[in-house]
């Protein structure tokens, strides 16, 4: 029943690099958007960093609702301690996903604040208030997950 009313969107699931961008844009309309976070603050606030901009965009518009699964690893004190935690941890463990990628991060395994065309820190969203009221969810998960 969920799959048949609720198809499930997933963009490794393309053939093509084409089919791929098609699954991202129809993600944005879909009814839940489920993703992780890269950093959350201790007093709610939500910090994401993002090399297409396809997760973040969701986050600030686009599905009905966005559930954030949260491991504990990434509550943070403060904003900057967010950001620097996206930086430092997660780009740098998220580029290995892409063989072959140039950035300083793949290199050194440290976040260069590079501008290149490869990197996955194109964009930062910090998400201090859930509007409409409730469309953002966090499942706060009593263990580590993912980077």
């Amino acid at each position: 029943y969920v799959l048949e009313h609720n198809p499930v969107i997933d963009r490794d699931s393309a053939k093509t690099p084409e089919e791929r961008v098609e699954l991202m844009r129809k993600a944005l309309l879909c009814d839940t958007f489920l993703m992780g976070a890269n950093a959350a603050v201790q007093d709610g606030q939500l910090i994401n960093i993002d090399g297409n901009g396809n997760r973040v965009a969701a986050l600030c518009y686009g599905p009905k609702q966005v559930i954030a699964i949260v491991g504990m690893n990434k509550i943070v004190p403060t904003v900057e301690a967010g950001i620097e935690r996206a930086h430092t941890v997660a780009s740098p463990q998220n580029i290995g996903r892409f063989p072959g990628v140039g950035t300083p991060c793949a290199k050194t395994g440290m976040c260069g604040h590079c501008i290149r065309p490869d990197s996955v820190c194109a964009q930062v969203v910090r998400t201090r208030i859930c509007k409409p009221q409730g469309r953002i969810k966090v499942i706060l998960v009593g263990e580590n997950l993912g980077f």
